[in-house]
């Protein structure tokens, strides 16, 4: 399996993409979170017509915004079905009334493994960590550590959310750093500030995690 990250960064950010990631495995391609500015980027990139599900962690907009619009896409002008899944998208979906649009959307039997689990973050909202392929571990935003979870003991990658900054709704770096080293060399960093890339990856180095992500970093898992 092939991960690109599309987007890092989270939703105040003032450049940058909102936090996605496209899995390519087998017949399927695979994307993460769409955020409000990622369906002009998947366009730029000639990605769209590849992407076969659509997965999101949570209904925030840095996270979900733009994900209505790539559907459209994929069931009214290019005329096929699409998976979709992760959490309950049917906020998103009500107000879209165009003839047999929602029948293209398959939410069942999906041709890949897909797990998901609750995780802390907006309050009254379904948030839920992506655990897909069994390799790789997607934390979507979270307020706590995944890294002692048995989805992260399994992975072969980690892309998780994480601050700096302690008493806000995503995970705290300093606490992601007490997991085992095993557990945190396969644990890349996103949902950040770009302004504060460098003390995160330099964060990164001392604790020992993977890396920081940045659009356009690829791994093979």
């Amino acid at each position: 399996m092939q991960v690109e990250i599309i987007g890092a960064n989270s939703a105040l950010a003032e450049e940058g993409l909102n936090s996605s990631l496209l899995i390519r495995g087998g017949d399927h391609v695979i994307l993460a979170d769409c955020g409000y500015n990622i369906y002009p980027r998947l366009q730029l990139l000639d990605y769209v017509e590849d992407i076969t599900a659509v997965l999101l962690s949570h209904l925030h907009q840095d996270h979900c915004g733009s994900a209505v619009t790539l559907l459209e896409d994929i069931v009214l002008t290019q005329k096929r079905s699409v998976y979709i899944g992760g959490t309950d998208w049917t906020p998103l979906l009500h107000a879209c009334e165009e003839p047999g649009f929602i029948s293209q959307l398959m939410t069942d039997n999906y041709p890949f493994d897909l797990e998901t689990f609750s995780v802390p973050h907006g309050k009254g909202m379904d948030c839920r960590a992506l655990f897909i392929g069994g390799k790789i571990l997607y934390s979507g935003d979270t307020a706590i550590s995944l890294l002692d979870t048995p989805q992260a003991q399994k992975a072969s990658l980690i892309v998780h959310d994480a601050t700096l900054h302690c008493g806000i709704p995503h995970a705290y770096l300093k606490d992601m750093a007490n997991a085992p080293a095993e557990i945190k060399a396969k644990t890349i960093l996103t949902h950040y500030l770009p302004q504060n890339y460098k003390k995160m990856a330099e964060a990164a180095r001392e604790y020992g995690f993977k890396g920081v992500a940045r659009a356009g970093d690829v791994f093979e898992v």
